[in-house]
């Protein structure tokens, strides 16, 4: 989503982001998981490769209003790629119980 968008509620979007790259990250299960463990490296390569290939499309302008559609098709684009394959259920179930097990820093 856009980052006006992310933070407008981020008391719940920002933990729901933190605690899923957490999982991708640190889980033992995410990092044995063949498509799992790929996620974000897809997300962000995918990212990387589009903007690098969309560029001369994209406005210097950060508040022309082209960029936030262009900025749009690149996140979805990411997003697609990165999560093909991906069993929703079965990833949501084990992120879950990954972070009711989390541990509050001391």
């Amino acid at each position: 989503m856009p980052k006006a968008q992310y933070y407008s509620a981020g008391q719940i979007y920002y933990p729901q982001g933190w605690s899923l790259v957490c999982f991708l990250r640190e889980s033992s299960k995410a990092k044995k998981h063949p498509v799992w463990s790929q996620i974000l490296t897809k997300y962000f390569n995918t990212l990387k490769s589009e903007s690098i290939a969309n560029r001369d499309e994209m406005p210097e302008d950060p508040f022309d209003p082209r960029r936030a559609f262009i900025e749009a098709d690149l996140r979805e684009a990411a997003l697609d790629i990165a999560f093909e394959g991906v069993d929703f259920d079965e990833l949501e179930e084990a992120w879950e119980n990954f972070t009711l097990g989390l541990k509050p820093p001391r």
